[in-house]
């Protein structure tokens, strides 16, 4: 199965083991900003979409291992990342990894596009923006191959770097400014929350969708 490799922020860190306990994950809530919870006018309804069309989960997990946000993408962990029945439910065809320190768990069975990224916390040490519209590329081109495709953006704990990837998603095809697409993402995912520099340069992104497309909702 061919692996795709987009451009990475740095490798410097590839050996690091950053598998996230519940506890971290758990951290990470508090870690949410009451003032981004801002509504705004989008082409899809997000509080009435149909969300996790998984029945019966096989683990008893918190956050959930993978939780839909369209018909084509969804979010997740590492746990959702590594169990192949939460995968196979769910309908995934396509895996973004996004975690440097995550494997393919599942090489001979999905399409990977991995990403390596390190949820860095050090202005200058990882180029976001450099990883973002190859990402949005290669997700649009799937999804205009084959409408019905189901593609799993993941990274440790399902709050940062996955979720960096596709509020870009949704800010390009859903015409979202930053604070509209983290509102709308995370009533698929509420503990979704990008780290301080991710932020600030999803921030950067919307000012170059603007000059693309317009002043964003």
């Amino acid at each position: 199965m061919k692996i795709s490799k987009v451009i990475t922020g740095t490798e410097k860190s590839r050996g690091a083991s950053m598998m996230m306990s519940k506890g971290t994950v758990l951290a990470e809530l508090k870690r949410k900003d009451s003032k981004d919870e801002q509504p705004g006018k989008t082409l899809i309804n997000f509080d009435t979409l149909e969300r996790n069309p998984l029945e019966v989960s096989p683990l008893e997990v918190s956050p959930c291992p993978i939780d839909r946000v369209d018909k084509n993408i969804y979010i997740g962990n590492y746990i959702g990342a590594q169990n192949i029945e939460y995968l196979k439910n769910n309908g995934i065809t396509h895996i973004v990894n996004t975690a440097i320190e995550l494997p393919n768990y599942y090489e001979g069975k999905f399409k990977y596009i991995n990403l390596q990224l390190l949820d860095s916390h050090q202005k200058g040490e990882e180029n976001l923006l450099a990883v973002l519209e190859p990402t949005y590329q290669k997700i649009t081109q799937i999804i205009n191959s084959d409408p019905d495709a189901k593609i799993f953006v993941h990274c440790a704990a399902g709050v940062s770097r996955s979720a960096s990837i596709i509020i870009y998603y949704m800010m390009k095809r859903y015409s979202m400014n930053f604070e509209t697409a983290l509102s709308n993402l995370r009533k698929a995912r509420a503990i979704v929350n990008p780290n301080d520099i991710y932020k600030s340069q999803l921030k950067d992104a919307q000012l170059q969708i603007e000059a693309e497309k317009g002043v964003l909702l």
